[in-house]
């Protein structure tokens, strides 16, 4: 017996067992504290995964730049269709500030690597931890809503053409201005005081994203079930039977589609459906996980730590890929933009040639705008 006191008196002394590892910060002087990690973080690191380190910041950087290309070259360049264009514009802005949210998470790592732990409680609890999640909260929720109110106009130009002319862009101004408020004031009613959502609604992990898998009925689990679940199966459900309804109506259509408008909204229409499938991949692992969080299952902190920091935010980088860059529309668009900023200084450099350079840049420019007009190839 008096060994046996004694080995736990010494196992106290030099060993700690926590629920949670900033705890591990109160006791230094001990040889083992424990846990080391949660499945996000570690006593060392904010993100505790090497490659999860990299990801964060390969995937900030393309979220960043490839939606900075899509919005200057929306900017720019003469669109057509000026109420799709500007869909895309926010479409696009949101998926960029998620992008700015990963370098602030990437950040942050870097700044408190090697010795997070002492600074988990402090980071969580500061402002910035609630502004990075307001962030992601607001860029998922507006590029789900975006994706819906874009699927909704390709339905009302397909099934009902006749009703383009009510279409405008004071319009589409209204709907993404209401977007945008709606999904702000969601984000931020967590953090104005209400007692229903406690302190830590953002502040329950490392990266402050509100999924609360870890803790599926912590504060505010109900808030947050109808952000991640409600709003986006919503918008998931209506997209799907939107999509599987144009294909239907396009396939059994007696009139071929032989104007421009219709080409084009058919075109749209495949491509769409390709981003559609996209969003599916991403976020319905994310729907399905934190509904068998919430049935009592216990969620790995490595699957958690996947979600938050690699599968929620990798969409915001592909979609500048899917939607914009890689359309032979935008890349023709580009080049002829391209060609006149570059070839126009070289019109004036030798005055006896400038006439005859002048007729063939008009030429070379007119051939790209018969080539647009091809809207299915693109």
């Amino acid at each position: 017996f008096t060994i046996s006191m004694r080995q736990c008196i010494i196992f106290l002394y030099f060993f700690r067992y926590f629920d949670k590892i900033h705890f591990c910060a109160y006791v230094s002087d001990v040889i083992s504290c424990e846990p080391r990690g949660d499945g996000i973080s570690s006593q060392e690191n904010l993100l505790e995964n090497i490659v999860l380190r990299i990801s964060v910041w390969v995937v900030a950087v393309l979220a960043c730049a490839g939606n900075i290309i899509v919005l200057l070259g929306r900017f720019l360049l003469k669109e057509d269709n000026q109420i799709h264009s500007f869909f895309i514009k926010n479409l696009s802005f949101a998926d960029m500030i998620m992008g700015v949210y990963l370098l602030m998470i990437g950040t942050r790592d870097k700044m408190y690597r090697g010795n997070y732990v002492l600074h988990d409680e402090e980071w969580r609890n500061s402002w910035t931890c609630d502004l990075s999640g307001i962030i992601s909260t607001v860029s998922s929720e507006v590029s789900v809503l975006t994706l819906t109110v874009i699927t909704l106009d390709r339905y009302i130009c397909i099934m009902y053409p006749l009703s383009l002319r009510k279409r405008g862009l004071k319009v589409a101004y209204c709907v993404m201005g209401f977007t945008w408020l709606m999904c702000i004031l969601f984000a931020v009613i967590p953090v104005i005081g209400i007692p229903y959502f406690g302190t830590t609604f953002y502040r329950n992990n490392g990266v402050c994203i509100p999924l609360h898998l870890h803790d599926p009925r912590a504060n505010g689990w109900e808030y947050s079930s109808f952000l991640f679940i409600g709003m986006n199966l919503a918008s998931f459900l209506f997209i799907s039977y939107a999509y599987l309804a144009m294909f239907v109506s396009i396939k059994h259509t007696e009139v071929p589609l032989r104007t421009t408008r219709e080409s084009r909204e058919r075109c749209l229409v495949k491509r769409f459906s390709f981003i559609v499938i996209t969003d599916f991949i991403c976020w319905i692992p994310i729907i399905i996980i934190k509904v068998v969080a919430l049935s009592g299952v216990k969620i790995s902190g490595d699957l958690y730590a996947w979600v938050v920091v690699f599968i929620l935010p990798v969409n915001s980088a592909l979609n500048p890929l899917l939607y914009t860059l890689t359309t032979k529309l935008f890349k023709q668009k580009l080049i002829s933009k391209f060609a006149t900023v570059v070839w126009r200084p070289n019109i004036y450099r030798d005055s006896s040639q400038s006439c005859a350079r002048h007729t063939l840049t008009r030429h070379h420019q007119n051939g790209i705008e018969v080539s647009i007009n091809d809207v299915c190839n693109s």
